[in-house]
């Protein structure tokens, strides 16, 4: 298969062992993105990483999907098959882009930014809001782990941690759920907003109180004796 530039090439469509490769088939998800050319890839989907990879626009993507649609649009990319010019500046965008919808796509966090911007959700920016109840206990449990830190104790704030890390996860869960019986109206992606800020949240807090208790080990190690 040859990709070409939009200068030599007329429009190209996916052939049925593209179609085989990607796991789409005749899916009713959508068809397989056709290129006409390298700076198409580039330019064209910028901001939608699933167009990109030709992936459907949902959140329950699986890593091996991702990855198998992302290696199959590379291999169109690559000098072999792109002219065998490695120094067309199109290849060198459309590369850059496909990497970054891989990387955007493989994180679910990205990927439900994404997801939530292109079906027309609020950013974060928009809406700081969190579910009912969420800050209070979340300052309370925020106390609770300071006091272990400043106390160096590591079973207490790793307990701490790993509550925090479940609860994390149902509010992914929660997400996954909301996406999936989402029909796009404004109040569905208004939750699916929420859901995001809490994920954020406790993610934030997690990252912090790693930090702050790895610190606290340090200055205790170079402490004199």
């Amino acid at each position: 298969m040859v990709l070409r530039s939009r200068r030599t090439n007329p429009r190209r469509t996916f052939a049925d062992d593209d179609r085989r490769i990607l796991g789409y088939g005749n899916s009713s998800e959508g068809p397989v993105s056709a290129y006409s050319s390298l700076s198409e890839i580039a330019f064209l989907s910028i901001g939608d990483s699933f167009s990109v990879l030709g992936l459907p626009r949902r959140y329950d993507l699986d890593r091996t999907r991702i990855e198998r649609a992302y290696l199959a649009r590379a291999a169109l990319v690559h000098p072999d098959h792109a002219d065998g010019n490695d120094t067309d500046p199109d290849a060198f965008l459309a590369a850059a882009e496909l990497n970054r919808a891989r990387e955007t796509l493989l994180n679910p966090e990205t990927r439900a930014e994404e997801l939530l911007a292109l079906l027309g959700g609020p950013a974060k920016n928009q809406d700081r809001s969190l579910p009912d109840g969420f800050l209070m206990d979340l300052m309370q449990v925020r106390e609770e782990i300071d006091a272990g830190v400043a106390a160096g104790d590591r079973a207490s704030v790793e307990a701490h941690l790993r509550a925090a890390a479940a609860r994390r996860d149902r509010h992914i869960a929660e997400v996954a759920r909301l996406f999936a019986a989402s029909t796009g109206e404004r109040g569905s992606l208004a939750l699916i907003r929420q859901e995001l800020n809490a994920w954020r949240y406790i993610e934030r807090l997690i990252e912090q109180v790693r930090e702050a208790f790895d610190a606290r080990v340090a200055v205790q190690k170079n402490a004199p004796p």
